[in-house]
């Protein structure tokens, strides 16, 4: 895929969710209150986060119902999102949060601002010759030692869908085929602590792939 069309896909994921964003958030709003592994998931990494520390929910969708999980708990949480939509249905929902309008991949956020960083199905919306961009941004803002938190469904699936959530759209689902090659995109830049499948959700006929990550330490990471 050329860097022509990767952008093209991007402008593309991003028109689909503005369209979808409202019958998406009516769906799965509520997803976090009904899947028991999940919540005690985001517990555990939000705990092992320094007290006060700061975490960003990349790509959290429209209803931001994760982010909105942690915050709720006491937990300093901010999301981010690159559709509009997204943003404005999570901060109607959420007014007391913060969400940024910003590409995961290239981010204004300064160097190391963050103690943890959470991507769940967030990351398939990204080619995977190209997901290198995102896991790197994610490095260049977590501090020293920052944690973080990836779920991705495991399946070698490079498929764009014209209709999705009840609106025609153009929606990339870009995921790696085993966990051993999620393994090897994140190992790059962070020592993986935990790895794990789980059964998905919805009918998907493949796992979830569950990484926990520590970030590390490099004179100039490339």
């Amino acid at each position: 895929m050329t860097k022509e069309e990767y952008n093209n896909t991007k402008e593309n994921v991003k028109k689909s969710y503005n369209i979808a964003a409202k019958n998406y958030h009516d769906l799965f709003n509520s997803e976090i209150d009904e899947h028991q592994y999940d919540r005690e998931l985001l517990d555990s990494f939000a705990a092992s986060i320094l007290t006060n520390g700061k975490i960003c929910d990349m790509g959290y969708g429209p209803s931001a119902q994760n982010a909105a999980y942690l915050f709720n708990k006491g937990y300093n949480v901010e999301g981010l999102d690159f559709s509009e939509n997204c943003i404005a249905n999570a901060s109607e929902n959420h007014p007391e949060m913060k969400f940024h309008l910003m590409d995961m991949t290239k981010t204004s956020f300064k160097n190391e601002i963050f103690d943890g960083i959470i991507s769940l199905y967030s990351l398939f919306h990204i080619p995977k010759e190209y997901q290198n961009e995102a896991i790197l941004e994610y490095y260049r803002i977590l501090k020293p030692k920052g944690k973080l938190l990836i779920m991705n469904h495991e399946g070698n699936i490079n498929q764009t869908f014209s209709e999705i959530w009840g609106h025609n759209n153009l929606m990339l689902f870009s995921n790696f085929s085993t966990e051993e090659e999620m393994k090897v995109l994140i190992s790059k830049y962070f020592n993986i602590l935990k790895i794990e499948k789980k059964p998905t959700y919805y009918g998907f006929p493949k796992d979830r792939i569950i990484i926990i990550a520590e970030k590390k330490m490099f004179d100039s990471p490339t």
